[in-house]
């Protein structure tokens, strides 16, 4: 078992701090189990579980564009790339966070974080105010829309379930359950639209900003990342090699 773990199990409420402060924390060189993620998941709050494409216990799902010799995917998302977005926006559920664990890497492929506490506090004041009043809507069908592949492996219940259910409302403006910290919360790749509406370019200007407080990560085996999905989103380029990630999702419903 890792450095890390033995420290966590300790000392998780000064690595939740930086998690809050900065929206994200590194670790490197880290030789971790499904148990051992999953400890770290729950000392954050109470973690998601899974339907398949898990790796030794439900809540750890396998990231990947590895597949069987009869071509079956190992993971989810494949290898493209994946635009700007806050995990499972389109959901009618609430995930604040989620942890990257870095099994196997023979890709330059990066992942990038922009932390959107950031981009609100350089906003000015009168745009602050003005953006308290938005409410995005967020819908899962754009993602093949305007990336032309599945992504997430969604039954066909879940899919009717969600065209039932409608897009997701969410504040523009998430206040943090923990911190009190407020973010834009835009997850551009489901948006479908917000109310009222933006204006021509505004969006755009918006993601430009986003881009002036962002951090690129290029894996590398044995990295572990934790991040705050409600102040930070992220995006991936493509895959030009085989990659392997596990990821644990949380709340902050139990255990912050």
């Amino acid at each position: 078992m890792s450095e890390l773990l033995g420290d966590a199990r300790t000392m998780h409420q000064a690595i939740k701090a930086d998690v809050f402060k900065y929206g994200l924390t590194l670790m490197r060189g880290q030789t971790l189990t499904p148990d051992d993620l999953f400890e770290i998941a729950a000392s954050f709050g109470a973690v998601l579980k899974n339907r398949d494409l898990t790796e030794g216990r439900p809540e750890i799902l396998r990231i990947s564009n590895k597949t069987d010799e009869a071509g079956k995917a190992l993971g989810i998302l494949g290898e493209r790339e994946l635009g700007w977005h806050n995990d499972y926006s389109h959901k009618h559920m609430d995930l604040h966070g989620a942890l990257l664990y870095a099994v196997e890497v023979d890709s330059n492929t990066v992942t990038s974080w922009a932390d959107m506490s950031g981009v609100y506090e350089a906003l000015l004041e009168v745009d602050k105010q003005r953006y308290e009043s938005y409410v995005g809507y967020h819908a899962f069908e754009l993602l093949k829309e305007r990336y032309d592949h599945e992504a997430y492996r969604v039954s066909a219940a879940e899919r009717r379930l969600s065209i039932m259910r409608g897009p997701k409302r969410r504040p523009l403006v998430q206040t943090h359950p923990i911190s009190g910290r407020k973010a834009l919360y835009l997850s551009p790749t489901f948006l479908s639209h917000t109310e009222p509406p933006m204006v021509d370019g505004e969006l755009n200007t918006l993601l430009g900003l986003a881009e002036l407080h962002m951090y690129d990560h290029v894996w590398a085996k044995g990295d572990l990342i934790v991040y705050d999905n409600l102040t930070t989103m992220h995006r991936r380029t493509a895959l030009d090699g085989q990659r392997v990630l596990w990821r644990a999702q949380f709340d902050y419903a139990h255990g912050a």
